[in-house]
């Protein structure tokens, strides 16, 4: 199997009726928390050069931040209704040597970036993952949004499990900042990942093999099946949707083969390294075989 594979942040977003005040604008002008995050965000680098916007619906797409054109990626927009499930993703591009942005799982390598979540807290959206793929659809990889974050599989037609791991996207590894539950359960609900103890109890990070069958719980009856999520070290987040940037560092070790990720790490007005409570930390065995 080829070592390099696309990288990429994807998400799937579905607001709560009558949360907050509904905005369809689907640029800056009129999106207040829109603004607020451009007008916040820390120094970053072009990135038109580096990733490719993907997507059912084209929902992703670059902004100029006040320091630096094409650095922000907008996964997907305000959405004041239920009706509208977006997924969106940028991936690695690929190609010429200075342009190839592919992860080489061969190689130690270290990432960073920022992450915004909107400010509507536990109103928000369903969240972002940090995608590893080496799916045949390339820089098209795209599974359902709302709880499958874009990534994961969907078990909206209740046929069984083979149907959900199909429809997510496939030789993948997620590491997921989920801001929404979703243990309701029940037939056709889509809304039944998180029913383990810590990820039910609220906002978390995880991660997994979205393609892989064992990811997945079979619950419900014949022909009426849903699914739950088996989220491997899964650690409990305070709140993501608070209206501030927060700084995401990953670091691969290819001898090990180990991922340790750092969230909440460094401070947004200064870049400076910091710690406290809200930090939250771990390292996760990956196998690239999967």
């Amino acid at each position: 199997m080829d070592k390099r594979w696309l990288m990429g942040v994807l998400t799937g977003v579905i607001l709560l009726t009558g949360a907050a005040t509904a905005r369809a604008a689907t640029d800056i002008t009129g999106d207040a928390d829109l603004q607020h995050a451009v007008a916040t965000a820390p120094q970053g680098i072009p990135l038109d050069n580096l990733f490719a916007m993907s997507g059912w619906d084209n929902f992703t797409k670059l902004i100029d931040s006040p320091l630096v054109d094409k650095s922000i990626a907008q996964i997907t927009r305000d959405n004041p209704t239920t009706m509208d499930v977006q997924a969106g993703a940028i991936w690695s591009k690929t190609g010429l040597t200075r342009m190839n942005n592919q992860f080489d799982m061969s190689q130690d390598t270290d990432i960073s970036m920022w992450l915004y979540f909107g400010n509507k807290g536990p109103d928000a959206g369903s969240g972002m993952a940090f995608v590893l793929q080496n799916s045949e659809d390339g820089i098209w990889a795209a599974a359902s949004g709302g709880q499958a974050l874009g990534v994961w599989g969907n078990d909206k037609n209740g046929y069984g499990k083979e149907t959900v791991v199909s429809s997510a996207i496939q030789n993948s590894w997620a590491l997921e900042f989920d801001t929404r539950v979703n243990s309701a359960g029940g037939y056709g609900a889509s809304d039944a990942f998180d029913r383990d103890a810590v990820v039910s109890a609220g906002m978390h990070i995880a991660s997994g093999y979205p393609g892989q069958a064992d990811s997945y719980n079979l619950l419900g009856e014949s022909r009426k099946y849903y699914a739950s999520l088996n989220h491997i070290q899964p650690k409990r987040v305070a709140n993501f949707a608070d209206g501030q940037w927060h700084h995401l560092s990953l670091s691969w070790n290819a001898t090990k083969r180990q991922m340790t990720y750092h969230y909440n790490d460094r401070d947004v007005r200064t870049g400076a390294s910091r710690s406290g409570m809200d930090v939250v930390q771990d390292t996760v065995n990956i196998d690239p075989a999967n």
